[in-house]
């Protein structure tokens, strides 16, 4: 069994959906996905998620099928955590988008198929082959005839069982958003902090910087005041040579 620990969705947060049936009918959809996808591979009596389809009709029709470990194809270790987010992917984008492209947002040749048969609905998932040795193995009809049959229940208790979903769907979306948000606010709080230590950085790195320049001045003026004096000293040493020089030419001169 393979290793899905690293999942990283909330597989017990109810998915609504449309897909659309091979006669161009769209049909409203329920996906509960099993809380613990490692432990549903491992118990084949617990399904991997139970989906429930609501047929628009008159008076509307409801059908669930549950998608067990048999239905999937074979070799069970080949189903990596990226696969089994490329499953819930296309069975939750399986319905065209506004401009009427069939799955958008899916690798191309992902897809999902829905076609009436006599009393029941059924359901095949297809995937376009795969890069990878492990993962090559899952391609073409990777969930085949998975039957949805009448609920068996009524239309009453189907609705209420909508609702119920509905209400755990809005209430975990809720607190994703509140997490979310409060996570957003420290980041806001950490940024601000990071931008004051910046400009106090910044501010710090110009006085040490003016600091460096006005010792730098300090210096350079100290060297220019003695090369100065040294030039002065040494053009007085030279006039008095000269003075000197001079008076003995002079001294030396017969009267």
């Amino acid at each position: 069994t393979p290793d899905l620990s690293p999942l990283p969705r909330k597989c017990a947060v109810p998915v609504f959906t449309q897909w659309r049936d091979s006669t161009g009918a769209d049909v409203d959809v329920l996906i509960q996905w099993h809380a613990g996808l490692s432990e549903a591979l491992e118990k084949a009596d617990d399904p991997l998620c139970t989906v429930r389809l609501c047929v628009p009709k008159s008076v509307p029709e409801f059908l669930e099928a549950r998608l067990q470990v048999h239905h999937l194809k074979q070799p069970l270790e080949a189903w990596t955590p990226n696969q089994i987010n490329r499953l819930m992917r296309v069975m939750e984008l399986q319905k065209c988008d506004s401009k009427g492209s069939k799955g958008a947002g899916l690798p191309k040749g992902d897809e999902l198929t829905l076609r009436q048969a006599s009393g029941r609905m059924v359901i095949d998932v297809h995937f376009a082959p795969s890069v990878g040795e492990a993962e090559s193995e899952l391609k073409g009809c990777i969930v085949e005839i998975l039957n949805a049959y009448p609920s068996g229940t009524s239309a009453r208790s189907d609705i209420v069982e909508l609702l119920r979903s509905a209400a755990k769907a809005q209430r975990a979306h809720r607190t994703a958003i509140s997490e979310t948000t409060e996570s957003l606010e420290a980041l806001r709080k950490e940024q601000a902090a990071l931008n004051g230590e910046w400009k106090d950085a910044c501010a710090a790195a110009q006085a040490r910087h003016r600091g460096l320049l006005k010792r730098f001045a300090l210096v350079l003026q100290a060297k220019i005041d003695k090369e100065q004096a040294l030039h002065a000293e040494a053009q007085e040493k030279r006039w008095a040579e000269m003075g000197r020089a001079n008076i003995a030419s002079a001294t030396s001169r017969p009267a």
